[in-house]
């Protein structure tokens, strides 16, 4: 597997494994308004079907299910698929499967949406074109998601970006960032609709460090760096908090077009 630059991902579909309690815990949803606006645009009622491509957990895919829609949630890592069947395998619209973006084993034609949510940035983009198209049905979309931290919206969000970027080494080069607006766009062809909308979460402490811990590139408990990280953190936390809390803003951006 690589990624929209051409550089090897191996370890993409594993690199999780060990953060699947902190990411189903600490990692935000998504907005309500998003779910409505991808029905509204892609025309789809109450008996929509739709494909959540590397689903994790299936954050996304709850937001999915709320609209009524029938789920297939098309997971590789085996931890997070399990994570994905505790939360929605009582529900009879949801199926967890065992796929990947490129090849997710579904029947043909049988999707009136195919989404991915904070996980496109890991996937083969050429070979996922051509798989998508062959579950969509005639008029199906295609849509692309990603809760975005917004930087500039705080003092606390200035801070806490510094303090990434200072401490863990490989931030820059796993973040969503390395497939922009404009890979987004080109991936997606003519006709791309975008919308944005505004998300958040307030964390206490605890909470905190288990969001920054659920992330890929930051460093586990006794691996290098991992104290100096909690420290940087602890002192962001003390600097900042509000009643107990800090606030992480985002801004959930989406992009739409059909394929079908």
């Amino acid at each position: 597997m690589s990624d929209a630059a051409g550089r090897p991902r191996a370890d993409a579909t594993t690199r999780f494994s060990d953060r699947v309690v902190d990411y189903a815990a600490y990692r935000p949803g998504y907005p309500s308004g998003l779910f409505a606006w991808l029905a509204e645009r892609a025309g789809l009622g109450d008996d929509a079907d739709a494909v959540d491509v590397g689903a994790g957990t299936g954050i996304f895919s709850g937001g999915l299910l709320a609209r009524g829609w029938r789920v297939a949630a098309v997971e590789p890592n085996a931890e997070m698929r399990a994570a994905a069947v505790t939360a929605w395998g009582d529900e009879p619209r949801f199926a967890a499967v065992d796929g990947t973006a490129e090849a997710t084993g579904l029947v043909a034609g049988t999707a009136d949406l195919v989404c991915a949510a904070q996980a496109a940035h890991w996937f083969d983009l050429e070979a996922c074109a051509a798989e998508w198209r062959r579950l969509l049905r005639p008029g199906g979309h295609v849509a692309l998601a990603w809760n975005r931290r917004d930087p500039e919206a705080s003092a606390f969000m200035r801070a806490y970006e510094a303090t990434i970027v200072g401490n863990i080494s490989a931030y820059d080069g796993v973040t969503h960032r390395n497939l922009g607006e404009a890979g987004v766009r080109t991936f997606l062809g003519e006709g791309v609709e975008a919308a944005s909308f505004p998300n958040h979460q307030d964390l206490d402490r605890a909470a905190f460090h288990g969001r920054v811990l659920s992330s890929s590139y930051a460093p586990k408990p006794g691996q290098e760096g991992c104290l100096e990280l909690a420290a940087a953190l602890d002192g962001l936390f003390d600097d900042h908090a509000e009643d107990g809390r800090v606030r992480l803003v985002y801004r959930c951006r989406c992009h739409l077009a059909r394929w079908g």
